[in-house]
């Protein structure tokens, strides 16, 4: 099959598409916000920040521990764009431009294997499904790995029968490396490509041009990686790789319980489409298999092996527990070797119209699939009517595909079932191209990235010990602050509720608290905030801002360490200068898996003396004392634990992490606070085979006395 010249009026219908997609309905060109409090997916716009600012999240944790700091075939593309034009600009061409290179690299891969006419009708309708449309008009990279893994087969199919075949081999090896870097899940699909390779050039009946074919092969991996890790080395000082090899072990752990809480009851509706496509090709290699030349026949069971190897990587993953397969973000390579399968199935058929029905089936082709897309983005249909109907065309419209003698009717029954299948998968939860509000995801993406901006600008580095994003969740803006909350990270308490329940007190310990509002002026927001601590803190104004019509109000928050007839100690070094002696401890301390503050008990008496001249205890009234042990190391060391307060014995009661005692005011009443911890021993950590030179006792952390109540 000779390679045919890009047709120019193919050329114009495919540069034109997503341009009509956007002016019909942009929200699929933007990353998906969400309004609601149970958030599932932030990645789009944590990548994002990454592209904002990437050198400003070197350096802090948890950003540059993380994988998301890896993927530079996702981040600098856009990082590089950033630095010379706006966010809107970068994001629209980069996402344009990546549009392109996938529907263009399906369109030459079917160009290539089977014929122009197939590479058009594929590819218009692989770029209006809509899964491909969010996976390449979002930020999460599964539409970076799937452009990157269409050019690896496209230039591997060009390779088959080229004099340029080792240029190509050595861009495919870097097109593999390259979408491994975007998304390290993607390592599993390299047999797939392989075997791609290995079938359509029959690389089994060579031994010798199989060697040669890898050999180059690595050479484009070596070379894509080997540039990128020079310079994440220099930025990081780290390896290349390194965080997503450390963390997959911890991922594995907890995964399974991720995927299953968060994805279980997620309509899965896509793999319709995949079951119905295969089906098809089953019964068409049954029924025409051996009408077809040796050539289509070896390519058809090259595209036949690409989807089945494809998808059994997800398969696999979901029998080992993972539930992948109702990732919908997990499928846009799948869905993609799905169209390619799919296009060498109507290769005779499409060979075989006239001219003046292939116009036709083009047309439809095109005008179907915009249609159907503009009038449920406008119309707002009733879900529970369309999705029967298109379940009942997609079954139909499938069996005709499979028993059609006739190519024009075939053709038609391919483009309403493709459609069908399309409408079916519009609405889910993470793909929703179907917003009514057609620049709702576009002016959320603008007016974060514009806060961003200014937040980047003020603050040299972005970790959470500089700022934290502190929010009211009922403020009509609440997209645009989960989106930007996202932007730095959304973990480890970077954001908290204004005007709710007082957030957790390690919140505070952040240099700044940036407050967004697009509701209350600057008096009323520090009165919320001062509501919201319940004036347990001192708020000092620092600056105002406003960007967007959304106000930032910057502001340091200390907590006291008492206030009337309340103590509140964090055993943090934010309230250090509250400390007036100490001994028998160990330095402070906080780790990922907890947020609180702690500290290790050094010896069997651990000793406080706390400055409470800022109080007021009522000797008539009783107080309880509590504090949260944050870790231990042998039961029978924590069950020893006592507590004495100036000298007084407090009974404890341990509920399980916590332990909570009694005292009468008339003991607190000095303007100092003796605080005594003893255990019967203190453990050390090499005698337990771990590699830590202190010694350890118990890990406090949090001590309370408050007024008891006769309610309680």
């Amino acid at each position: 099959m000779m390679h045919k010249r890009l047709n120019l009026i193919h050329l114009t219908l495919l540069l034109a598409l997503p341009i009509l997609l956007a002016l019909i309905n942009p929200n699929w060109l933007f990353n998906l916000s969400f309004s609601h409090e149970f958030i599932i997916m932030v990645d789009d716009y944590i990548y994002t920040g990454y592209q904002l600012a990437f050198p400003q999240y070197v350096g802090w944790f948890p950003s540059d521990t993380l994988y998301f700091i890896e993927r530079l075939t996702v981040i600098l593309p856009v990082y590089l764009l950033n630095q010379v034009t706006t966010p809107l600009i970068a994001h629209e061409v980069v996402h344009i431009v990546l549009y392109y290179v996938a529907i263009f690299a399906v369109y030459g891969i079917l160009n290539k294997l089977a014929s122009a006419r197939v590479a058009l009708i594929i590819a218009l309708l692989f770029g209006q499904y809509p899964l491909i449309m969010r996976s390449l008009g979002w930020n999460y990279p599964d539409g970076f790995a799937m452009t990157y893994f269409l050019l690896a087969l496209l230039w591997l199919t060009y390779a088959t029968e080229s004099r340029w075949r080792s240029i190509y081999l050595i861009g495919a090896g870097g097109a593999v490396m390259a979408m491994v870097i975007a998304h390290f899940f993607n390592l599993f699909y390299i047999p797939a490509i392989a075997l791609y390779l290995i079938f359509l050039d029959k690389l089994y009946q060579k031994p010798i041009r199989l060697f040669t074919t890898g050999i180059f092969a690595l050479i484009g991996v070596g070379g894509v990686y080997g540039g990128l890790a020079l310079i994440y080395h220099s930025y990081t000082g780290k390896l290349l790789l390194s965080n997503a090899l450390d963390t997959t072990q911890g991922f594995a752990q907890g995964l399974p319980y991720f995927l299953n809480y968060h994805f279980s009851g997620v309509p899965a509706d896509w793999h319709i489409f995949l079951g119905i496509v295969a089906l098809i090709a089953v019964v068409w290699l049954l029924r025409y298999g051996r009408t077809f030349s040796s050539d289509v026949r070896r390519v058809m069971l090259a595209t036949l092996i690409l989807f089945v190897s494809a998808y059994a990587v997800l398969v696999g993953w979901h029998l080992l527990g993972f539930s992948y397969l109702r990732v919908s973000f997990y499928h846009a390579n799948i869905i993609m070797t799905a169209f390619l399968l799919l296009g060498m199935m109507i290769y005779k058929p499409a060979t075989d119209l006239s001219s003046a029905q292939f116009r036709i089936v083009v047309l439809l082709t095109l005008i179907i699939p915009l249609s159907l897309f503009a009038g449920f983005s406008y119309l707002s249909p009733n879900w529970d009517i369309v999705y029967p109907v298109v379940l009942i065309g997609i079954a139909v419209f499938g069996m005709l595909i499979s028993i059609s003698r006739y190519p024009l009717r075939m053709l038609v029954s391919v483009i309403v079932f493709a459609v069908c299948a399309s409408v079916l998968v519009g609405d889910s939860v993470l793909i929703n191209i179907y917003t009514p509000d057609r620049y709702h995801e576009q002016t959320v993406f603008e007016d974060a990235t514009a806060i961003a901006q200014t937040i980047n600008a003020r603050y040299p580095r972005l970790s959470m010990d500089d700022f934290r994003l502190w929010y009211d969740f009922s403020d009509p803006k609440l997209p645009t602050f989960h989106a930007i909350a996202s932007i730095y990270l959304w973990t480890q308490g970077r954001n908290a509720r204004l005007n709710e329940a007082p957030p957790l007190n390690s919140f505070f310990e952040a240099n700044q608290i940036v407050i967004l509002s697009s509701l209350h002026d600057k008096d009323t927001l520090m009165q919320m905030a001062s509501n919201t601590i319940e004036n347990r803190g001192i708020i000092t104004f620092i600056d105002e801002l406003v960007v967007n019509d959304i106000r930032l109000v910057i502001v340091n928050v200390r907590l006291a360490l008492v206030t009337n007839d309340w103590l509140t100690y964090y055993f943090s070094d934010t309230q250090q200068q509250y400390v007036l002696y100490e001994s028998g401890w160990n330095g402070y301390e906080q780790v990922a898996q907890n947020s609180r503050p702690f500290r290790w008990t050094a010896e069997p008496t651990a000793r406080l003396v706390l400055d409470v001249n800022g109080g007021w205890f009522d000797a008539t009234a009783d107080y309880r004392v509590s504090f949260v042990i944050a870790g231990y190391l042998e039961d029978d060391v924590v069950n020893s634990l006592t507590l004495t307060l100036n000298g007084v014995s407090v009974p404890l009661e341990r509920v399980d992490n916590k332990y909570v005692g009694q005292i009468s005011g008339q003991y607190l009443l000095n303007p100092t606070l003796e605080v005594v911890f003893q255990t019967d021993r203190v453990s050390n950590p090499f005698d337990l085979g771990i590699q830590d030179g202190r010694k350890l006792g118990v890990a406090l952390g949090e001590l309370i006395i408050d007024r008891v109540i006769e309610s309680d």
